[in-house]
């Protein structure tokens, strides 16, 4: 048992394996700054060692008083070290804000990486590198995604969990230290401050850490013995109409610019196509939120068009934001200050999301969002009457995890699980009220997936949205969740310009425009094709109807219909398989060339990064069947060959520039 591993000593000091295990917490009196207090720091120590769990206590602090005392429990769970946290007999005038558990110190390994779930997942590369980060490697984020980490080394790998059922309000800080010699964990849990929990409180769920060989995807195979069983995970099968899809278009604008190359695309390429529609509503983008009705073109227009794509069985749904409201806005007044998020420090949450129309964007409060979600719900019915497939509710799945201190809502400002447990209320009123109306949202999150059928990743673009050298993109999620929802995106660009809304200032738009495609020929191939690997349905960006029929687009256009085509044909895998360990591929590596732009890029100031890859991408996957197949792709403009080893397949040959291919093993072969 992994308990038998701990080391307690008398001072308190708790090891196992190379780590350091401890906890602190963060207190305040009155209005003074807040003070950490660390387990070194109590006053008294025992510890007891059961049969199945070790129980360690503290008793005893100069400032919050003789009799405080702090309960840590570790027990095998599942073969991780599984920890607790529970405290009694504080005081309500040195108030406990937060508490930092479990808190593990681990010596760095020079060539270590860091794993976080983030987005599909992410990579930070050799974060002992002084060239990489020459100060430290801090890395701190809400927890959406999912919820376990890991510190990745040939000389062994440390996996870290929280196993929460009802999603709380939490952060991780995983940094470097000590000059890059040590590593440190850290999950942070922001308390309800309510008057009670600083007296007596246990976190209501636990925690783990593990040793184990591999990298990512094997921490990720830890992780899902756990996760598969969830109530989030026994979800009902997806839409049919989202499992047929071939293709995803994400397109912006007017009704023919955005449908005409559409059109195009779902004759040519023989597969259902799916249409994510934005800048269908009246005002500008990234403005004027939540009042998007009527449509920009009149709801005449707008039905005409609805009814045009669904006679061609296009899946349509349209852009909305789940979770902010326009503070700039002449409606703020009627209800958005009500339930804004206030942060600790009195301010209300919001970002300039838009520089070019510099309207402020406040996040809304998931408890006490009353105006916000009937305002949501109401337009969402009215899409639903138009004809719409289904609706896009952007940043619920990636941003509905902040901490509230407005002391005019219902809940007790600070931590708690009322933003998810308020935005999953919206989802399901939204689904009551809307049958047979599936709801899409951005990026993958264990906290609504048993209430969305999809969402959009941009993983597989984090070069041109800034990404450094550093880091990758990892299908994380597909290694535990995929085909229980249908993933789609990336931020592929055919011709390379971002879509530009005509409600922006003019001045804004770019002048002069370059064929950007051909400075940097490999992006886009690399881009549309790596999170089809990963086992995402296609998804082309800003796909114009000169896209479609210009000899300079051809190649292009061409891979853009022949990945339709693949991953339709081969959904066994792509959609419905597991995602089995990579094995190994040799192929050759090759620079290539990214243009970091985004929408709110200001002409000139567009970034490049050059980065080596491999020529050929590729996955395994195992049918329900029992089948394996072998997904290959290469992204290079040249004949590629490649050898392939894993204990499940072993294949060589070459492969076609800019070609698909799938080699199968039935179930019955040996």
């Amino acid at each position: 048992m992994e308990t038998k591993r701990l080391k307690i000593f008398k001072n308190g000091t708790i090891t196992w394996r190379n780590t350091v295990l401890s906890w602190k917490f963060g207190f305040r009196k009155g209005q003074s700054s807040i003070e950490m207090l660390n387990a070194d720091e109590m006053l008294g120590f025992r510890y007891k060692i059961g049969k199945n769990a070790t129980t360690c206590k503290w008793r005893g602090h100069k400032t919050i008083g003789k009799k405080f005392e702090v309960t840590v429990v570790w027990k095998n769970d599942m073969g991780l070290l599984s920890g607790s946290i529970k405290w009694k007999n504080g005081n309500k005038n040195e108030v406990i804000e937060q508490v930092s558990f479990p808190v593990i110190t681990i010596p760095l390994p020079q060539t270590a990486s860091v794993y976080v779930s983030r987005l599909q997942g992410s990579l930070w590369h050799e974060i002992g590198s002084k060239k990489y980060y020459p100060d430290e490697f801090v890395e701190t984020f809400s927890n959406f995604g999912m919820q376990y980490h890991a510190l990745i080394s040939p000389s062994g790998s440390y996996y870290f969990d929280t196993r929460d059922t009802e999603f709380f309000i939490k952060t991780f800080d995983l940094r470097t230290f000590d000059d890059h010699s040590r590593f440190r964990y850290c999950a942070i849990h922001p308390l309800p401050l309510d008057s009670v929990s600083c007296v007596r409180y246990k976190i209501p769920y636990r925690f783990s850490v593990g040793f184990f060989s591999g990298g990512w995807f094997d921490a990720a195979q830890i992780y899902k013995k756990w996760a598969r069983i969830q109530k989030w995970a026994l979800r009902p099968p997806v839409d049919r109409r989202l499992e047929n899809i071939g293709i995803w278009v994400w397109n912006r604008g007017k009704a023919e610019d955005v449908i005409k190359p559409i059109e195009k695309l779902h004759t040519d390429s023989d597969v259902p196509v799916a249409l994510d529609w934005y800048w269908w509503h009246k005002h500008g983008y990234d403005t004027s939120y939540p009042v998007y009705w009527p449509p920009r073109e009149g709801l005449s227009v707008f039905k005409k068009a609805l009814l045009r794509l669904k006679k061609q069985n296009i899946f349509t749904q349209v852009y909305m934001n789940g979770v902010t409201w326009d503070m700039d806005a002449e409606h703020w007044e009627k209800g958005g200050r009500q339930c804004v998020v206030v942060e600790k420090d009195g301010n209300i949450k919001s970002c300039m999301f838009n520089r070019f129309a510099k309207k402020r964007l406040a996040w809304i409060c998931g408890n006490d969002n009353t105006p916000f979600s009937r305002i949501i719900r109401e337009t969402v019915g009215k899409l639903g009457k138009s004809g719409l497939s289904g609706i896009y509710l952007d940043m619920i799945g990636c941003s509905s995890f902040s901490p509230c201190y407005n002391e005019s809502h219902k809940h007790a400002p600070g931590g708690g699980a009322y933003q998810v447990t308020g935005y999953r209320k919206m989802l399901r009123e939204i689904l009551k009220e809307n049958p047979n109306f599936p709801i899409s949202t951005e990026e993958a999150s264990e906290a609504y997936m048993d209430l969305v059928d999809s969402a959009i990743s941009l993983s597989g673009g984090k070069e041109r949205l800034g990404a450094p050298v550093y880091f990758e993109s990892v299908p994380a999620f597909s290694a535990v969740y995929h085909g229980l929802i249908a993933m789609f995106g990336n931020y592929a660009l055919p011709g390379f310009v971002p879509p530009f809304d005509e409600k922006w200032p003019k001045h804004t738009s770019w002048k002069n425009e370059k064929k950007w495609q051909e400075l940097f020929p490999d992006q886009f191939f690399y881009e549309f094709a790596r999170s089809v690997v990963w086992g995402l349905q296609p998804t082309v960006a800003n796909l114009r109807y000169e896209h479609t029929t210009d000899q300079e687009f051809s190649e292009i256009y061409r891979f853009i219909i022949s990945t339709a085509r693949f991953y339709h044909e081969h959904r066994d895998f792509l959609f419905r398989g597991d995602m089995l360990t990579a094995g190994i591929m040799i192929t050759e590596k090759f620079d290539i060339e990214f243009l970091q732009r985004s929408i709110f890029t200001e002409e000139g100031k567009q970034k490049s990064l050059k980065k080596k890859v491999a020529a050929v991408l590729h996955s395994l996957w195992k049918a329900p069947d029992g089948c394996i197949g072998l997904i290959l792709v290469n992204c290079s403009g040249k004949t590629q060959s490649f050898d392939f080893k894993s204990p499940f397949i072993r294949a060589s040959g070459e492969i076609d520039a800019h070609a698909w291919m799938c080699i199968e093993m039935s179930k019955n072969n040996k």
